[in-house]
C-alpha cells in the first residue's frame, strides 16, 4: 500500500516537472502560434499567388470558442479513456472474483471451500456433526 502511494506522489512530481519545464521552455519565445498559420505564412512566402481550393463554411466568432471546443474534446477523450479503463478493470475483477483469486488491493480476501461448505448457499456445516456454523 505505502509503494503504491509513493508512486502516485512521485508520478504527480513528475507531472507537476513537465508542465513546469514545458511552461519556462515556452515562455522563452513567447511565439504560441499554432501549426495552420505557420503552414499559411510558409505557403504566403514559397508562392505569393496561391489560392486555396476551398473556403471554411463556417468561421468561429473568436479564440474562446476555438479553446472551447479544443477542451470539449480532451474532456470527452479523457471520458471515455476513463470508461474504457474502468471497464477493463471491472472485467479483471470480476474474473477473477469469479475463479476465485483475490485481487492484489481489492479488499476482498478470498477462502478455501472446506469439506462441509456449500457452495450454492454459502452455509458452512461441522463435519462431525452436520450442525451448522453460519
Amino acid at each position: 500500500m505505502r509503494d503504491r502511494r509513493l508512486t502516485n506522489v512521485l508520478l504527480v512530481v513528475l507531472a507537476a516537472a513537465i508542465f513546469v519545464l514545458a511552461l519556462v521552455m515556452g515562455t522563452r519565445s513567447g511565439d504560441f502560434g499554432g501549426t495552420d498559420a505557420a503552414a499559411t505564412e510558409t505557403i504566403e512566402k514559397s508562392d505569393p499567388d496561391y489560392r486555396p481550393w476551398f473556403e471554411p463554411f463556417w468561421t468561429q466568432p473568436g479564440g474562446e470558442v476555438e479553446s472551447g471546443l479544443f477542451a470539449m474534446q480532451a474532456a470527452l477523450g479523457a471520458g471515455f479513456l476513463g470508461f474504457v479503463l474502468g471497464t477493463f478493470r471491472e472485467r479483471r475483477k470480476n474474473r477473477d472474483a469469479a475463479s476465485g483469486v483475490a485481487s492484489a488491493g481489492s479488499g476482498v480476501a478470498s477462502r478455501r471451500a472446506a469439506p462441509g461448505d456449500d457452495a450454492a448457499t454459502g452455509v458452512v456445516t461441522n463435519a462431525s456433526d452436520g450442525s451448522r456454523i453460519a
